[in-house]
């Protein structure tokens, strides 16, 4: 899923010229995911399902 952050990111630099903070900002919300995915066994975005979502939303919310 790296791979496919970077460009992600990469995009959104280029296409978007979204500012450096914004961008910081992407990449941290997108690495905590990318965590929380790969400690749930998921590691292509494809695998990504309404319940990692709503279960990765709930863990947000216990983080605060």
């Amino acid at each position: 899923m790296h791979d496919e952050i970077k460009r992600y990111l990469r995009f959104l630099e280029m296409e978007r010229n979204l500012s450096p903070n914004t961008l910081r900002a992407y990449q941290g919300d997108l690495r905590v995911f990318s965590e929380f995915c790969a400690r749930a066994g998921i590691d292509e975005p494809g695998d990504v399902d309404h319940r990692l979502l709503r279960r990765y939303l709930s863990y947000l919310q216990t983080m605060g």
